[in-house]
């Protein structure tokens, strides 16, 4: 395997590259950097390990392997205010990782903090994963949207003014061994460890599984909502459908999610939550309140949602509730 060890840019580097390589980006910084139309089959490994990267954006990138790196966000003005944007944004990527990376937001006392930005987004991608890697300081640090077969593993998400790991609309993916901790929020956010969502213009998100994270302090869990939004006339549904006029159109809820083995210690109450989901289990989760909390932290499970099977779960006495388990889980 060749190694490339100079050129003006990562993107320069990679323009050299044959497949299979390995590509060793030299120490220094790094900002705007894009990649487009890249495939590589084998994978190219990107060694970023001494690299700092500020905004990198790759689009119908196939093939590159990250290794290490330090990457970070840059700040701009909307008409909002002061706004800052991804870190890595990834769209139409497939069999493309980070592993061991470094992913850095804004300090606490930066302008426009409560706009904090991203750390590593994947738009209509398959075959991703991020493993290993240290989030610090994003309005949310890991994103997979419209995005299958994903891999979130061993990562460490702190200090997020709101969410530590998004899937708005993903299918067959994996989330484990994280570690979700000291949220930052600034005025109202109701954050969460994992948040999952779907919309009515793809099919609901399904075949997650969910197991052995730890999510802990002033934040939500692990969450799975649904509701009925208005859509603009001209929206076009997964079903072919297009709206005539402004609709409210059920989300979709979930089918197939499994949530299990995870410790969840937080300040709402909404320590692990899934609604309106199919054929989808809730096992073997410890749950407690942090001290001090008004809210008491539960796993929430509405009467009509039989879609979703429970067993295994304790919740801790918390805020002045009580404690409640739900047994023990069959041998399976």
């Amino acid at each position: 395997m060749a190694a490339i060890l100079a050129a003006a840019s990562i993107a320069a580097l990679l323009a050299q590259a044959k497949p299979g390589d390995t590509v060793v980006v030299p120490a220094g910084d790094y900002a705007n950097e894009s990649l487009s139309g890249l495939s590589f089959s084998p994978a190219v490994t990107l060694d970023a390990r001494a690299a700092k990267v500020t905004t990198f954006t790759a689009k119908d990138v196939t093939g590159l392997h990250v290794l290490g790196g330090t990457w970070a966000n840059a700040i701009g003005e909307t008409w909002a205010g002061h706004t800052w944007a991804f870190a890595v944004d990834c769209e139409r990527c497939h069999d493309v990782t980070f592993d061991r990376a470094t992913v850095t937001g804004p300090p606490p006392d930066a302008p426009g903090r409560d706009f904090a930005g991203f750390g590593i987004s994947f738009l209509s991608s398959d075959h991703v994963a991020v493993t290993n890697s240290k989030f610090t300081g994003f309005r949310a640090g890991l994103v997979f949207s419209l995005t299958g077969d994903f891999v979130a593993r061993g990562n460490d998400f702190g200090f997020m003014t709101s969410d530590g790991l998004d899937v708005g609309q993903g299918w067959r993916g994996v989330i484990e061994d994280n570690v979700f901790h000291d949220t930052h929020i600034i005025a109202k956010e109701h954050p969460d460890g994992i948040q999952m969502w779907s919309r009515p213009n793809a099919p609901p998100t399904s075949d997650i599984v969910i197991r052995r994270n730890k999510v802990t302090g002033g934040s939500q869990g692990i969450s799975g909502f649904d509701a009925a939004l208005k859509e603009p006339a001209g929206y076009k549904l997964a079903d072919g459908r297009v709206l005539e006029k402004e609709e409210a159109v059920p989300n979709g809820g979930y089918e197939r999610i499994t949530i299990e083995d995870n410790d969840v210690s937080v300040g709402f109450t909404n320590a692990i939550a899934l609604v309106n989901a199919r054929d989808s289990v809730i096992r073997n989760n410890r749950v407690s309140t942090i001290e001090d909390s008004r809210y008491p932290a539960r796993i929430v499970m509405r009467p009509d949602d039989s879609g979703v099977k429970h067993c295994g779960n304790t919740v801790q006495p918390g805020a002045g509730r009580p404690g409640w388990d739900d047994g023990r889980c069959p041998k399976r």
